[in-house]
């Protein structure tokens, strides 16, 4: 132990000698230890503890699947049955789906999110409510009156956590609702991030089985297994499908572990990143190993006299192995500070549907590991000088020049390869880098089909105690844009049901008039949306065919909708579709085809356009609309004039998510941005290392070769041609790292090609580009000491020891 404690002590002499070697390593390895701790926080937050219920591994989602492959919600009346049928679920329940309110009574109206769902949701989850009580199926029925149970965080901000908020009433929707509960602190499920409260599910058991919007979640039976489950639910489906054929032929049942649906997409990225931050990782053990290498090469007497003197080979290696611990555990603090920065960006920018807003989090697990990795990260960097350091031997170093040293060629060759390896994994990061950038930038200037410039969106949600009839949610949306396009700065306005690049659509199947009923409705299933006259235009769609909808569309004329030209060639490939009629699967009235639209993108840009029925607002309005305003300028301009526009109707009505229509796009691909960004700065960041592991090595080299070059220059050699020969020594450096790099990069191409949509995983841009970037590194890095040794006095540099 007392040897202990003096090599800690001699290490914190040594290091406080060298301030500026010091900081730097503390630096490079804080950036390398920080990033992979916050990745491993997503890691952890998405697929090893996802969400913190009671045996989570019990827990399974049920979703509708049809033959076609596509997983979708299900409807509430075979919800009803799953849950009654089913032998292998101890309970299944409905997962909350977001909708917003109208919240009054507490000064200017407020939009807010609620979820309604069964009173057995809780229960299903493990949890209990942190205050009052959740819902019951007996007391909280439809014709009861509503009841409300708060999230914990709506609680605490609201209501600042007063434990008299139950029995408060709050006025949802124009209609009372009282408290009753409190939701669990921390309470997270997916999807449902952003609600402030849940209601009580009132469904009508009566209700069709066209619709699936829920989403269910079940618990498994002790010692029953998801392959059982599976089996069960099969079993099931296949007998509803007998029983209904009309609605369920073709869908069967998917039973998921509950963590793979939480991860969902965000698998393969968090495991691109992770493996992008671990490469960054072993880049800054190489680099701050080069520095060690290299400063252990002006202690190499140091070392020889304490040989001399009795110390012990093993006692050298412990010494200097010391250092490099205590720089990593330093390194593993400032790590923890620069995790929880990029922490806080991930909780801001990734997909509001992944939850990192309030399941990332630094826990035991994350300290744990990033400890852990700071450990193996100084025994890593520290193990390969410390033994060169050991080796050296007395009677040569003490002898010997720095410059005919043999350990100084075999530091050399070392510290050579440590830079190669730098290089090759600063190839792999570049590429992939270049990948998603390049990708991103496709995406953003796709032709969507539609133009974004100058439109301005907004969304309205009309309560129903004030808007209850047709005719009302009618005028309202009519005056709202008769007076949008009489203000300044406006050209037009429409409404329309779901924007492009928001999702939300809902879709079905469809009856051809004149065509055999289909037997399975998904085989003719398409989305559909409503809009204004006018909207098509604002939004520069081009109508190939017909007309456009005007006032004489409404409720009491003949029904009519307009499609896109992906619904023509699908249903109507060989003819003419304007004046042909469909109907929607379960609906009595025939709809005629008055216009053809061009395509463009309807739910992200990467995807391509689907078939698309569009009805008159007028004759199918809804509460909820979005509102598009083409500006003359700049569309932000008009906020104000939007918000007057909306108050002077409706003083109680708020606006909702106004933003322009390229910000809109914009957010439909955070992911892609929010991956692209961070392998991007990961990748400048292996450059930078890879920079100063260039030039840390032509530096040594240099000094050690200052005899040589004082030779060259006394012999008539030029001092371009030393530059030349310096400069040619970091040149071959990137050479042997590419060459090793842009192979292993292409391999992993594969990997990361499923994240691209709008370029080749085998681009040649970047696989040429990368290289390029990387010589230029290496130049701009040899520079320096290759200049220094041009400029050398001859005479000096044969004196220099």
């Amino acid at each position: 132990m007392n040897g202990l404690i003096q090599d800690v002590r001699y290490a914190l002499r040594q290091l406080r000698k060298s301030p500026g070697f010091t900081a730097a390593v503390l630096l490079i390895l804080a950036l390398g230890i920080g990033a992979n701790s916050a990745i491993f926080s997503v890691v952890n937050a998405l697929l090893l503890n996802p969400y913190p219920f009671p045996q989570a591994d019990r827990l399974a989602w049920v979703d509708a699947r049809h033959l076609s492959g596509r997983n979708s919600s299900t409807g509430y009346r075979d919800f009803l049955d799953w849950r009654e049928q089913n032998t292998v679920f101890s309970d299944m329940a409905i997962v909350p789906s977001t909708r917003m309110f109208t919240w009054s009574g507490q000064g200017e109206a407020q939009r807010i999110a609620g979820g309604p769902t069964t009173a057995n949701f809780l229960r299903v989850l493990g949890l209990q409510p942190a205050l009052g009580r959740f819902f019951n199926a007996e007391k909280d029925k439809p014709s009861a009156a509503g009841v409300v149970v708060l999230s914990f965080e709506a609680w605490q901000h609201r209501f600042s956590g007063n434990a008299d908020v139950l029995g408060r009433v709050m006025m949802l929707n124009g209609e009372p609702y009282t408290i009753i509960g409190v939701m669990p602190k921390r309470f997270v499920f997916p999807g449902i991030q952003t609600c402030e409260f849940f209601t009580a599910l009132q469904e009508d058991p009566a209700n069709g089985r066209y619709q699936h919007q829920y989403g269910v979640v079940a618990r498994l039976k002790p010692g029953v297994t998801l392959e059982q489950a599976q089996a069960n639910m099969t079993v099931i489906a296949r007998r509803l499908e007998q029983e209904y054929p009309v609605t369920n032929t073709g869908w069967g049942v998917a039973v998921l572990p509950l963590r793979a649906m939480i991860a969902g997409d965000a698998t393969r990225p968090t495991a691109v990143l992770f493996g992008a931050v671990f490469a960054v990782l072993l880049l800054a053990c190489a680099n701050v190993a080069g520095l060690m290498l290299a400063r252990a090469a002006s202690r190499t007497k140091e070392i020889a006299v304490r040989a001399a003197l009795g110390a012990a080979r093993a006692r050298l290696v412990r010494q200097m192995l010391t250092e490099s611990l205590l720089l990593a555990l330093a390194a593993c603090g400032f790590g923890l500070v620069f995790a929880e920065w990029l922490m806080n960006i991930l909780r801001s920018a990734a997909p509001e549907e992944l939850g990192l807003d309030t399941v990332l989090r630094m826990d035991s697990r994350v300290l744990l590991f990033t400890v852990a990795i700071s450990a193996v990260t100084g025994l890593v960097f520290g193990l390969v000088p410390a033994w060169y350091g050991a080796r050296t031997d007395v009677n040569t170093a003490i002898k010997d020049s720095a410059g005919s040293s043999r350990g100084v060629r075999s530091r050399r060759h070392v510290l050579s390869y440590l830079v190669v390896s730098e290089v090759a994994l600063s190839s792999v990061l570049l590429v992939g880098a270049g990948f998603l950038t390049k990708d991103l930038f496709v995406l953003l200037h796709l032709d969507l089909g539609i133009r974004t410039e100058h439109v301005l969106t907004f969304g309205i949600s009309l309560p129903y105690t004030q808007y209850s009839t047709v005719e009302r949610v009618s005028a309202f949306y009519e005056a709202l844009l008769e007076r949008l396009r009489a203000a300044p700065g406006v050209q037009d306005a429409a409404a329309v049901d779901t924007l492009p690049m928001t999702g939300g659509y809902s879709g079905g199947g469809i009856e051809i008039q004149g065509r055999p009923k289909p037997a399975d409705w998904m085989e003719m299933e398409t989305q559909f949306n409503s809009s204004s006259p006018g909207y098509f235009r604002i939004m520069g769609i081009s109508m190939l065919r017909g007309r456009d909808f005007d006032e004489h569309d409404t409720a009491k004329t003949q029904p009519v909708a307009i499609i896109n030209d992906a619904f023509a060639r699908r249903f109507f490939p060989d003819e003419d579709p304007i004046g042909r009629g469909f109907r929607y699967s379960g609906a009595a009235a025939w709809i005629t085809i008055v216009g053809v639209t061009g395509s463009f993108k309807h739910q992200q840009p990467m995807q391509s356009p689907v078939p698309m029925v569009y009805t008159p607002c007028s004759q199918e309005p809804g509460r909820r609309m979005w509102v598009a305003v083409r500006a003359s300028g700049d569309p932000t301009a008009l906020a104000a004039t939007v918000r007057s526009t909306v108050q002077a109707l409706d003083r109680d009505l708020p606006v909702l998510t106004l933003r322009a229509m390229r910000q809109v796009v914009s957010d439909s691909l955070s992911q892609q941005r929010l991956i692209a960004s961070f392998l991007a700065g990961f990748a400048v960041f292996a450059l930078v290392l890879a920079a100063i592991g260039i030039y840390s090595i032509i530096a040594f080299s240099a000094a050690q070769r200052m005899q040589e070059m004082g030779l060259r220059l006394a012999l008539g050699a030029s001092r371009a041609d030393v530059l030349r020969l310096i400069l040619r020594g970091g040149t071959l450096l990137v050479i042997q790292g590419v060459a090793a790099g842009v192979p292993l990069a292409l391999v992993l191409s594969r990997t990361i090609g499923s994240l691209l949509y709008g370029i080749s995983p085998h681009d040649l841009t970047i696989f040429t580009g990368v290289p390029v970037v990387l010589l230029f590194a290496a130049l701009l890095a040899s520079y320096l000491p290759a200049r220094r040794a041009a400029k050398v006095d001859p005479m000096v540099a044969l004196r220099y020891e």
